[in-house]
């Protein structure tokens, strides 16, 4: 259990992401490391998710939904108090308004 417990921190603790002028930048891997670029002017939708444990470290998870299935993105471990706001900024990026 303890192995599980330190490999899936070593895991979480590698994602890396930059907001780009054009793109969000994503990395992330501890022994294949994947590099993605999300165009802000791909990206449709931006989700909240919180699962159980997420919400016991009040941590929230981005999932940026693109035209392409195989381009969606996730960002974990967003602190839960900011991930609405970060949400808004990206949506304000890819031109998109939060009208339901």
């Amino acid at each position: 259990a303890a192995i599980g417990v330190l490999s899936s921190d070593a895991l979480w603790r590698r994602w890396r992401w930059r907001a780009l002028e054009a793109v969000l930048h994503l990395r992330h891997g501890l022994v294949v490391v994947r590099e993605s670029l999300v165009p802000y002017r791909r990206i449709q939708q931006i989700d909240v998710e919180r699962g159980p444990i997420e919400r016991m470290l009040e941590l929230s998870t981005l999932v940026l939904r693109t035209a392409a299935a195989t381009t969606d993105a996730k960002l974990p471990g967003i602190p839960a108090a900011h991930a609405a706001g970060l949400r808004e900024v990206l949506l304000a990026r890819a031109g998109i308004d939060d009208a339901v």
